[in-house]
């Protein structure tokens, strides 16, 4: 990480953990590439595995439903936070609310497929006929898509 996202890091973790979410947006958020504030939302939330870095990604979704903050918000559940009982449950409420938004979003059915075999207080995310729809549904999307491919494979052995 760059001296430059080093003090960013710093200042927008300051800012979520002091609750200032409007003037981290303000100051930092609102005009930082997506991949950046990805990469700094994640650091920080593998940092010290502290929700509020999750609160803030829902604060940034109060503020604007994109789809990018949804996934922000669902990669934060199901890699630094996943540990947390329901981080799964929640991160398949951000996969559906991106999928509302935008229909045709290949990360979004790929993520879908990565929960289909977590297992949930009642069974999995997906039944074996969802998980080949969502799979199907993204070969239509991309045709040599590997994750679907894979999934396909495994449910046909």
């Amino acid at each position: 990480m760059s001296e430059i996202s080093k003090k960013n890091k710093n200042a927008l973790k300051d800012y979520i953990y002091n609750g200032d979410f409007e003037v981290a947006y303000e100051q930092l958020v609102k005009d930082l590439p997506i991949e950046k504030l990805d990469e700094l939302l994640l650091t920080i939330a593998w940092d010290d595995r502290n929700i509020i870095v999750y609160t803030f990604a829902c604060y940034l979704i109060s503020r604007n439903d994109f789809v990018d903050y949804h996934y922000a918000a669902l990669s934060i559940m199901v890699s630094p936070l996943c540990h947390i009982n329901g981080a799964y449950d929640a991160a398949h409420y951000h996969i559906k609310k991106m999928l509302e938004i935008d229909p045709g979003d290949i990360c979004a059915r790929e993520m879908l497929l990565f929960l289909a075999h977590t297992p949930t207080e009642t069974g999995r995310f997906l039944s074996i006929e969802k998980e080949r729809d969502v799979a199907n549904e993204l070969l239509n999307l991309d045709p040599q898509n590997e994750v679907a491919l894979r999934h396909l494979a495994e449910l046909n052995t």
